[in-house]
């Protein structure tokens, strides 16, 4: 048996084999206690990325680790951890490392230029690299503007979400406790001071949510051990200094026990009423001022907390309210179906003319049926609906509307398919028959069916310009962030990272949709794909498995993408434009044009339609 003797604590001798290892145990253990507090978090605050918060969380306990080591003060290393820290976010949630690697390639064939000068006499080009060089400073002055922004409406009690502000607050957050949590217990061998910030944030932000609270079990299992490693190392190194002997096996001895004891101590807290997580939280709870909650849950919106609704039992609903998209829907699934009429459209836009007398291309249209708020994952479908019926003629909406006009159509119903539904370009306002809407809250209509096969209906088209929607604000109605941000908690981090990392130097909302739009178009358009899994998500299946696909996966994808960075949208199903004959003036539809495309929600101009669908030509505003 060996025994040691004649250390003295502040000192740093060389260290041996097993006071390496006992340093690698430690910071393991460590690193388990902050992952499990980073995994609690992404859990329970909305479009917080596991995978980008683990990666933070590891690189921070790597930093804070070495920082410790080094001899230097406290405030330094809290600098240099800052500032590292900052920096790493910014490159990471801006999307800006391709930028970052393009100027370094730059820089460095200007460097090679600059030394061959005298040789080659070719004067160096500076320019590709200060283009480059201004488009950096110029992605990373949208994000911190953007940050700016949200961090600014949170202050004042604003419910606006931002995703690149939120995921840099939060990534932040993670950064501060991960690198304090190595650092303290490096430098100060104090594990419950190191564990305290972030297990105070996470028991906050599970009580507000009211996500599982024992997902705090691991943090203190994990606290618990590195309590009884790190306090047998500091009273070794206590008896060395003292010069007392003891048994170079007791440190192991002493963590495996505490490990034993931790385990045990966790199933109780699991099992037993009287050792409850859930107690703890709901203190936690109780401790929130209540005078404040109007404020505070705005500013927790902001953040992407939210309490979770208590489960409701399901009801009987009608076929139409839930659909398989896109298993049920296979747009143009083959050339049969382009003999299958669907309707005859007039619009009175052009008068009847020889097809020889047609200089330009008739207008083009989006004959809408249904729309769907609440994605699933598997598929789509509505929320509660409430039937009411109308006299014919009677208005559904006003008419005289800013940055709209208003188009009349006369629809004729051949197939039947068509379950009686009213189609219409744009947001209904009256049919001459008796017809029934199918009303959400709030005044939103999920569909409108009429008894005739032969109709007139007045509608309201959009009349704004890409100007008009980047002027836009953000100051979304509380009934259209309550629903048209949800995305289910199923949906891959994968997406949720892909979301961010498109649109996070795109400075407004239109821009940010754009972005998305224009990415989904590059994928090969095709009726030639397999469907997905049952349990599989359709945009994570079609964004990084199909990558083609029809209609249906392009405005499925939007959705979600747009969802995602905090960007109102809902999906449409109906018909294309069909088949203009000039000689009649009116447009045939079959069922091959059954199309899907997804709207985002403008304040002051409401519901603008994007077409990210490869196959269909973009829309000109």
């Amino acid at each position: 048996m060996t025994y040691a003797r004649g250390r003295r604590p502040g000192l740093r001798p060389v260290k041996d084999r097993g006071e390496r290892t006992r340093s690698v145990l430690i910071w393991a253990v460590l690193l388990v206690v902050v992952l499990s507090m980073t995994a609690g978090l992404s859990n329970a605050v909305r479009s917080l990325p596991s995978t980008f918060v683990v990666v933070v969380a590891f690189v921070a306990v790597g930093v804070g680790w070495v920082l410790a080591a080094l001899p230097m003060r406290p405030r330094l290393a809290t600098v240099l951890s800052l500032v590292f820290g900052l920096e790493y976010l910014l490159l990471r949630v801006g999307s800006l490392g391709r930028s970052l690697v393009a100027i370094v390639e730059a820089g460095s064939r200007l460097l090679w230029e600059v030394l061959t000068w005298y040789w080659t006499a070719l004067t160096p080009d500076w320019m590709p690299l200060v283009t480059l060089y201004a488009e950096l400073w110029g992605d990373l002055g949208v994000v911190l503007t953007r940050t700016y922004r949200w961090v600014a409406g949170l202050l004042g009690g604003s419910d606006r979400y931002d995703v690149v502000g939120m995921t840099l607050v939060w990534g932040l957050g993670v950064w501060l406790f991960s690198a304090w949590a190595a650092f303290a217990v490096r430098r100060y061998r104090k594990p419950l001071l190191a564990v305290l910030p972030g297990g105070l944030l996470l028991s906050f932000v599970l009580s507000y949510t009211g996500t599982n609270p024992y997902t705090m079990l691991p943090v203190l299992g994990g606290t618990l051990v590195l309590m009884g490693m790190v306090g047998q190392g500091n009273r070794e190194d206590g008896w060395s200094w003292r010069g007392v002997d003891y048994s170079q096996g007791l440190w192991g001895d002493v963590s495996l026990a505490a490990t034993g004891i931790s385990v045990a101590l966790v199933i109780a807290a699991a099992i037993a009423p009287s050792v409850s997580v859930q107690k703890i939280a709901d203190w936690v709870r109780e401790m929130t001022d209540r005078e404040t909650e109007t404020r505070s849950e705005a500013v927790a919106e902001g953040l992407g907390l939210q309490p979770r609704p208590e489960p409701r039992a399901s009801r009987p609903i009608e076929a139409a309210l839930t659909t398989n998209l896109p298993q049920e829907h296979l747009i143009g699934s083959g050339p049969e179906l382009s003999r299958l009429v669907v309707m005859v459209v007039e619009t009175g836009e052009l008068p009847p003319l020889p097809e020889a007398y047609m200089e330009d291309a008739p207008p083009r249209h989006n004959w809408r049926s249904l729309t769907y708020d609440r994605y699933f994952g598997q598929g789509w479908a509505t929320s509660a609906v409430e039937p009411l019926a109308y006299e014919a003629g009677a208005p559904v909406a006003d008419p005289d509307q800013p940055n709209t006009r208003v188009l009349r159509q006369t629809v004729r119903l051949v197939g039947s398919g068509s379950r009686g539904i009213v189609f219409v370009d744009g947001a209904l306002v009256s049919v001459d028959q008796p017809f029934v809407v199918d009303w959400r809250t709030n005044e939103e209509m999920f569909a409108a069916t009429t008894l005739s096969r032969v109709y007139r209906a007045d509608s309201l088209m959009q009349d704004v310009t890409e100007e008009e929607l980047r002027a836009a604000t953000i100051d979304y109605p509380e009934w259209i962030v309550s629903r048209y941000l949800q995305l289910p908690d199923t949906v891959p981090g994968r997406v949720l990272d892909l979301a961010r990392d498109l649109t996070a130097t795109q400075p407004t909302g239109y821009d940010q949709a754009v972005a998305i739009e224009q990415y989904l178009r590059e994928f090969e358009y095709t009726l030639d794909v397999p469907k997905p899994g049952l349990s599989d998500d359709i945009a994570d299946y079609f964004l990084f498995e199909l990558q083609r696909g029809y209609c249906d996966y392009y405005a499925t994808s939007m959705v979600v993408l747009a969802r995602a960075v905090g960007l109102p949208a809902r999906l449409v199903v109906g018909f294309v434009s069909g088949t203009y004959d000039p000689g009649q003036a009116r447009y045939v539809v079959t069922e091959a044009e059954a199309h899907a495309w997804p709207e985002v929600y403008f304040p002051g101009y409401g519901w603008i339609e994007f077409e990210p669908t490869g196959g269909r030509p973009p829309i000109q505003r």
